[in-house]
C-alpha cells in the first residue's frame, strides 16, 4: 500500500470537493455562465459575492464567497483577530429568497504583528472567504441579500459596509468560473486531526504563560519549523502568539510554543476550552478541547538552598564575562589599597560588597515576581523586550563610550557634585556597599 503525501491528500482534497458538491469537472471554466454580484469599489479594496454553481440545482447547500481584492500593504482579519480588528460577518437581508443561513467557513491566515507589537491573524491580497448557504427548500430559486460588515487595515483601519445582491435561477448547478479559487479556499479550511493525517493534537498549560501544542502525524510532513505555526482561540480577552515550533528527525512529531500575551490570568485557562488551528504549510488541523497542565517538570525536588547555591555559581560563571572585567580591575584595586589594613577589617568589607549584590539582586528578584504576580510578562531579560528601554541604553552606552574615547566629557554642577560627596559621607560603615 503506497501511503499517500500531505500534498497529495489536499488536492485530492480540492477535487473530491468539487464533486461532492455535484459539480462536473470540465476542462475549462464556463465563463459565459459565471454568477458573481457587483463589485463594490473601496479606496484600495473591491469586495463581492462569488458563487462556485451557475444555478440552485438540487443540493440544499450552495458553495458561495466572499471575495476581497486587497492593495498592497491591506489586510482583513480571521474569524478570531488577534489583539485588534474586526472579522467579516454577513447579515441576510429582507430581500434574500429561500435562505435559511449562512456560514462563513475559515481558511488558515497569517500570523502578524502589527504596530511592532499587535499580535493578529490576517489576510492580504485576493482574498477568498468560502460561504455556505442553506436554502430552504432545494431546487428553487435562491437569492441572497447580503450586508457584509468587516474592517481592512493598513497604517490606519477602516469599517466597511458593503450591501450586495447574488440571485441564482433553478435549474442544473454547473461550475461557474469561480468554482476553482472556491474549492481551493476550503482546501485549506483546516479539518478534523484524523482527516488531516494527525493521530494525535493535545495542548497543555504550564501555568505561568506558556501553552504546548503536540501533534503526531501519520505521514512525514513536508514542512521546515518556520512554516508551522498554532492558532489558538480561548476565554474571551486572551491573546496568544505561536512563537516557534519543532519537528521530530522522523518528521511525524510537531511541538509548537504558544505564548499568552499579558495582561492575564492564569486562573483564566487552567481547564478551559481551547480552539486549536495548527498549520503546517502542508497539513492544516483543527480540534477544540479542554486545556490540561503541563507535565511536571523534573526539576520539582530541587530546594530553595540548592537553587540558591546554582545562583551563587551562576554568577561566579558570569564574572568571566568580559563586560564584568572592568568591574573585576576595580575590586582589586582595592584590594590593593588594602594592603596593610587589619585582615578581619578587609574581609568585613568584601562580605558588605557581596551582601550588597545579592541584596540588589534580591530586590529586583522582588519586582520581577510582582510583575508577573500582576499578569505582566516578566522574565529573564524582560526589560530588552521594552524598544524605549533599548534605546534608553543605547545612548548611554553611546555616551560612555564617547567619554572613555576623550570625546566628549559630562561635567555635573557643582550643586550636584557636592550632593553626591555629601551623600556618600553619610554612610556610615558597610552601608556603602548596599547604596
Amino acid at each position: 500500500m503506497i501511503a499517500a503525501s500531505p500534498c497529495t491528500r489536499r488536492v485530492c482534497g480540492t477535487i473530491s470537493l468539487v464533486l461532492a458538491l455535484g459539480l462536473p469537472v470540465p476542462a475549462a471554466a464556463a465563463t459565459a455562465a459565471d454568477t458573481a454580484s457587483e463589485w463594490s469599489d473601496g479606496e484600495s479594496w473591491r469586495t463581492r459575492i462569488v458563487s462556485a454553481v451557475t444555478a440552485a440545482g438540487s443540493r440544499p447547500t450552495l458553495p458561495l464567497g466572499l471575495q476581497v481584492a486587497l492593495d498592497d500593504g491591506w489586510h482583513i482579519y480571521w474569524r478570531s483577530p488577534g489583539e485588534a480588528g474586526l472579522p467579516p460577518t454577513l447579515t441576510v437581508g429582507p430581500a434574500s429568497e429561500n435562505v435559511a443561513s449562512v456560514e462563513f467557513v475559515w481558511p488558515v491566515p497569517e500570523q502578524s504583528v502589527e504596530q511592532g507589537q499587535l499580535v493578529t491573524r490576517t489576510y492580504a491580497g485576493n482574498v477568498l472567504i468560502p460561504i455556505r448557504l442553506h436554502v430552504e427548500e432545494p431546487g428553487r430559486p435562491t437569492t441572497l441579500d447580503a450586508g457584509i460588515d468587516y474592517q481592512v487595515c493598513a497604517q490606519v483601519c477602516i469599517p466597511v459596509r458593503v450591501d450586495t445582491l447574488l440571485h441564482l435561477p433553478a435549474g442544473a448547478a454547473s461550475p461557474s468560473s469561480h468554482a476553482r479559487i472556491i474549492a481551493e479556499a476550503e482546501a485549506r479550511v483546516p479539518g478534523p486531526p484524523q482527516a488531516a493525517g494527525f493521530e494525535r493534537l493535545t495542548a497543555a498549560f504550564d501555568g505561568v504563560r506558556t501553552v504546548y501544542i503536540t501533534a503526531d502525524s501519520m505521514f512525514e510532513l513536508d514542512t521546515s519549523p518556520e512554516q508551522i505555526v498554532a492558532l489558538l482561540e480561548g476565554p474571551e480577552g486572551l491573546f496568544f502568539r505561536s512563537d516557534h515550533a519543532t519537528v521530530s528527525a522522523d518528521g511525524k512529531t510537531v511541538a509548537v510554543v504558544v505564548d499568552v500575551l499579558p495582561p492575564f490570568d492564569a486562573e483564566q485557562l487552567e481547564g478551559a476550552d481551547l480552539g486549536v488551528t495548527l498549520v503546517t504549510g502542508s497539513a492544516n488541523a483543527y480540534r477544540q478541547l479542554v486545556l490540561a497542565a503541563a507535565p511536571a517538570s523534573t526539576g520539582g525536588d530541587l530546594t530553595l538552598g540548592v537553587a540558591f547555591l546554582l545562583a551563587l555559581l551562576g554568577g561566579l560563571i558570569l564574572n568571566l564575562m568580559p563586560c564584568v572585567l572592568p568591574v573585576l580591575g576595580i575590586k582589586i584595586a582595592r584590594l590593593i589599597d588594602a594592603a596593610g589594613q587589619d585582615r578581619a577589617v578587609v574581609s568585613a568589607s568584601f562580605l558588605a560588597t557581596a551582601a550588597g549584590i545579592v541584596a540588589s539582586f534580591g530586590l529586583l528578584a522582588l519586582l520581577v515576581a510582582a510583575v508577573r504576580a500582576a499578569g505582566l510578562t516578566a522574565g529573564w531579560g524582560f526589560q530588552f523586550q521594552i524598544p524605549g528601554f533599548i534605546a534608553f541604553v543605547a545612548v548611554i552606552v553611546l555616551l560612555f563610550a564617547a567619554v572613555l574615547a576623550g570625546i566628549c566629557d559630562i561635567r555635573l554642577p557643582i550643586r550636584v557634585n557636592r550632593w553626591f560627596q555629601a551623600a556618600g559621607g553619610d554612610l556610615k560603615g558597610h552601608a556603602g556597599a548596599f547604596a
